[in-house]
């Protein structure tokens, strides 16, 4: 019954992306839940490995990637932020802290907060699976489906979701290829939308009861990363939005709790 459900084909689910019906019409299906592969015994000191799954925006997966390893530094994780990308984008997020180059990989400091390691991701070859307890990589699909069976630990994977219903259809093919590599995968969704949280609300509880349906996995809520005047100031002045001193942005406390549930996430 399980891979029935998986396995439905892009016609079968094409249309709940492609129209306006109300998630209300996505009715659920009971299926056996799926059981862990992991190695609960793994000796890898990697904690965490956080994928990026369901955006093509350059912008969007940079913010998300780049903040939350600013975050989790600033939690003093040792953190890794691995790009696959020929120049390492990210890195312009953390002007002010101290950079080394050292073969590929570029350290930073945060004000004495922590460090971050930039890595640029060769999929060609494997340069290394988990050199620091907490990494994140900002990869492509084809990289994730080399990476994903290789870790003893269950990844974890954020599906960043924008307004485009297609892009989300994408972000659900993501998701059910993952599955087929790694069935035990933990997934969380986050939107990038300069919508209202209404909206996004709703976006992201089409995706879930989707997901619950055809996949049979529970995607946590993780909320929006609202497109406001502060994060494009953000941007504009390549500083993580995490860094800035007001209290009431947005973005920013969305980002820094998402970071916080994803380290007590087991």
């Amino acid at each position: 019954m399980e891979e029935q459900v998986r396995n439905r084909g892009l016609e079968d689910i094409s249309h709940y992306f492609l129209t306006e019906e109300k998630e209300a019409s996505v009715e659920t299906v009971d299926s056996p839940p799926v059981q862990s592969t992991s190695n609960p015994s793994s000796s890898s000191a990697v904690k965490k490995n956080l994928f990026i799954l369901g955006s093509d925006s350059k912008e969007g997966r940079a913010v998300l990637a780049s903040n939350l390893a600013c975050e989790w530094s600033l939690q003093h994780k040792e953190v890794e932020l691995i790009e696959e990308e020929k120049d390492i984008h990210n890195s312009h997020f953390f002007v002010g802290g101290v950079s080394t180059e050292n073969g590929n990989a570029i350290r930073l400091r945060l004000n004495g907060s922590g460090s971050i390691e930039l890595t640029k991701w060769d999929n060609k070859t494997n340069l290394f699976l988990g050199k620091k307890e907490w990494v994140v990589w900002n990869v492509g699909m084809e990289s994730i489906s080399k990476l994903v069976g290789q870790f003893d630990q269950v990844p974890t994977f954020v599906v960043l979701l924008e307004d485009d219903r297609k892009k989300m259809m994408q972000a659900y093919l993501d998701v059910r290829r993952v599955l087929a590599f790694q069935p035990a995968s933990q997934f969380h969704a986050i939107r990038y939308s300069n919508h209202s949280e209404k909206e996004t609300r709703s976006s992201i509880g089409f995706f879930q009861q989707i997901a619950r349906k055809f996949l049979n996995i529970e995607v946590a809520d993780g909320g929006q990363i609202t497109k406001d005047l502060f994060l494009a100031k953000s941007i504009l002045r390549r500083y993580p939005v995490v860094l800035f001193p007001e209290e009431h942005i947005s973005a920013k406390n969305v980002l820094k709790q998402f970071a916080r549930t994803l380290i007590q996430d087991k």
